[in-house]
């Protein structure tokens, strides 16, 4: 912010927005434009040079913009460490107006900042879809709710159709696919340390015994899911199938909502409500269920 100015950093655009601050939505009171490095990731002004420095992270550049003048100095500070096929990939994630991928022009990183989710439920014809975290789980196949796809490529074509997108040519989605499962950052689970909070423990115990039942499907050395469908009673009338993949439990504990319809806003919710439906959790304790919460917080 610069007085009346709100400087925004378009990442999709490879901009670098001037808003008007005192309007009542900025984000439609557009005062210029900046063309900057691909991917402008951060800004910081220095109000005594009315100058706007940004950085760009997919093209590693500095971008000096005067924001008297308009005058933009652009200077490449690194090359690009990522393989060439994964940072093409990576450039069609963060791209936006795009109408090949959708047909509003929203980027796929809209939906999935960082590889992660919005936490939106989205319906898009088969019934509403909660976005899935991507970040650990598209390693291998079927793909999808519905395990449809063995491919990831066969995945974003059927994905990219229901968001009205013309379509991407073979060789990006290849490029797309590859960025998705290469060249996401992702953080290391928790369960790769010993962990020794006693509520963890006693949730990791429960997870693993054979009367609750949760890693008969959830196996914690297969990305904690079996790739099968099964009909956990999940089906509501709006959905066009009852039977649904298992989904990877990695990171499960930071994308919520729950379910495929994103009905549960909280793990505690889920379990609460579970019936038996997914292992046999009736049987347990508040103190039992609340252990276990806090172990697939850890995934």
């Amino acid at each position: 912010l610069l007085g009346e100015r709100l400087l925004v950093a378009s990442q999709g655009t490879n901009e670098l927005v001037e808003l008007d601050a005192r309007a009542f939505d900025p984000a439609m009171s557009v005062r210029r434009r900046f063309a900057v490095g691909e991917g402008p990731k951060g800004v910081e002004v220095d109000a005594a040079t009315r100058t706007a420095v940004v950085w760009s992270q997919l093209s590693h550049e500095i971008a000096i913009v005067a924001l008297d003048s308009g005058a933009v100095e652009r200077l490449r500070v690194a090359a690009d460490p990522l393989p060439p096929e994964i940072a093409a990939g990576r450039r069609l994630f963060f791209t936006e107006l795009d109408r090949r991928i959708t047909r509003d022009g929203r980027s796929c990183a809209g939906c999935h900042p960082e590889g992660r989710d919005d936490g939106v439920v989205w319906k898009l014809g088969a019934g509403p879809r909660q976005t899935p975290t991507l970040l650990g789980r598209l390693s291998r196949g079927p793909y999808g709710w519905l395990g449809k796809h063995a491919t990831l490529e066969g995945n974003m074509v059927e994905t990219i159709s229901r968001l009205g997108g013309s379509g991407l040519p073979d060789a990006d989605l290849r490029k797309l696919a590859a960025y998705l499962q290469k060249g996401l950052i992702t953080p290391t689970p928790a369960l790769a340390e010993p962990a020794p909070d006693a509520l963890v423990d006693q949730g990791r115990a429960l997870f693993r015994s054979d009367k609750v039942g949760c890693s008969g499907c959830h196996q914690l050395d297969t990305e904690l899911s079996d790739r099968s469908l099964h009909d956990v009673g999940s089906y509501a009338k709006t959905d066009g199938s009852r039977s649904f993949r298992t989904p990877p439990l990695l990171h499960v504990g930071h994308s919520a909502p729950y379910f495929h319809d994103g009905r549960y806003a909280t793990l505690e919710q889920l379990l609460d409500d579970n019936l038996d439906r997914m292992g046999q959790t009736t049987q347990l304790s508040p103190d039992e269920l609340r252990a276990l919460a806090a172990f697939l917080r850890t995934l």
